[in-house]
């Protein structure tokens, strides 16, 4: 029979699970800050009692910096895809299409949620590269015929089209971004999130906004007029402004009364001046429907949606063509 829970005991429970106590189902664990009288919190719920760093539907928690041995387990998942005694039977050709469809797509669920340190990037792609060339654990500088980072670029930039990781984990992450964004139905929308800068300069980069409420656009953060930022238009103004206002201030609110002028806090120049006449005359030219809510496209998919393929295609280019890439490659 589960145990009667007090009306103080509910109390303890509601505190714990909202300072960020965590509960599965299936395994029935929960986490909980070290201050909570854990042997109450064990006896209410029926459950045991788990310490950070664990694993948790495959990724390593941790409320540290992950450690070496943190991430040995996804290393050791890239490396022993396949027997050692059977890579010597596997052509360069067979080789090749294993990395690019199993051996790099072994660490794309902590990639997704991870930002990984460079050298655990650098450790897989050192073993890709023995494997690739050389269908062993280690190679030599004479074994590998062509630089790993050419190998790596888009068939179409004289690569052979294995996904580059550091440029691939980024174009994961960018997935997070655009969710904040665009899915308010999502169960952490609200929470207090951490921000991956990278993540969000990729997305500011690539995302088109069309402006109509203004309730889901930052107005000092986003691209939102005619494609452009307020950093690039008024750098000076954005000095003075605190770092909370251009985390929350929306358009829409900005825009009320001209709120956005309450928002610079400290003397301007006379180039300030200027750029508060420049900013002003920029907002009155763009066109907002408040009647329509706004809309963040993708332009680079032919879905107008985020995906991670468009994505690192973008990130990716940058290169020089090579039309006769593939003949060089089969020669």
């Amino acid at each position: 029979m589960p145990t009667k829970i007090t009306p103080s005991e509910s109390n303890l429970v509601s505190t714990a699970l909202v300072q960020g106590a965590t509960r599965h189902a299936v395994a029935q664990h929960t986490f909980v800050p070290n201050e909570i009288d854990q042997q109450r919190v064990e006896t209410v719920l029926q459950c045991k009692i788990a310490k950070f760093s664990c694993r948790y539907l495959g990724l390593q928690l941790a409320i540290h910096q992950l450690s070496r041995a943190d991430w040995q387990p996804l290393l050791d998942q890239v490396r022993h895809f396949i027997p050692a005694w059977q890579r010597d039977f596997i052509q360069r050709s067979g080789r090749l299409v294993l990395v690019k469809t199993v051996i790099v797509a072994r660490p794309v669920h902590q990639l997704l949620v991870l930002d990984p340190p460079a050298w655990v990037l650098e450790d897989i792609n050192k073993w890709m590269r023995s494997f690739f060339w050389a269908g062993k654990d280690k190679s030599h500088g004479e074994q590998c015929l062509v630089a790993w980072d050419t190998v790596c670029r888009l068939t179409s930039f004289g690569g052979l089209g294995v996904k580059n990781l550091a440029v691939q984990a980024l174009a994961l992450r960018v997935r997070w971004e655009w969710l904040r964004r665009t899915d308010p139905k999502r169960p952490w929308q609200g929470l207090h999130l951490m921000v991956d800068e990278q993540a969000r300069a990729v997305f500011d980069s690539l995302v088109k906004i069309t402006i109509g409420e203004g309730s889901k656009i930052l107005f000092w953060k986003d691209r939102w007029i005619h494609g452009v930022a307020i950093k690039d238009i008024a750098p000076l103004l954005l000095q003075l402004v605190s770092t909370r206002d251009k985390n929350r201030r929306t358009v829409q609110e900005a825009l009320l009364d001209n709120a956005w002028a309450n928002d610079i806090h400290g003397e301007l120049s006379f180039m300030g001046h200027m750029q508060v006449y420049l900013l002003t005359q920029a907002i009155s030219l763009v066109e907002r429907n408040i009647d329509e809510p706004d809309q963040f496209d993708w332009p680079y998919d032919a879905s107008g949606k985020y995906t991670t393929s468009s994505t690192y295609t973008r990130l990716c280019i940058g290169y020089t063509r090579a039309p006769a890439a593939g003949g060089i490659w089969r020669s």
